[in-house]
């Protein structure tokens, strides 16, 4: 599943990227963002398409009960690396 979300992520799929959450989505990047709730995340999404991945290099995927990671690099479509999700 982690490897599927990763993938949309790639592919600017925001339908397929929610398919993955729950109504009550918490979303946090430590630092960076807090999102609560998948219309959120929904606006989120659709306000950075224009940033969305060019290049996906996962390095591990953990996955542990309900919970997981994933680490790797994201490039983006204006050719920065990011480790988390610049959101407006």
């Amino acid at each position: 599943m982690l490897r599927d979300l990763n993938i949309a992520f790639a592919q600017a799929d925001v339908e397929a990227i929610l398919s993955h959450f729950t109504d009550d989505i918490h979303w946090q990047i430590v630092g960076e963002t807090d999102l609560r709730g998948k219309e959120a995340v929904r606006t989120a999404l659709e306000a950075m398409k224009d940033t969305f991945t060019t290049e996906l290099t996962i390095h591990a995927i953990i996955a542990h009960g309900p919970e997981g990671t994933v680490n790797g690099v994201i490039t983006t479509g204006q050719g920065g690396q990011a480790q988390g999700l610049p959101l407006p």
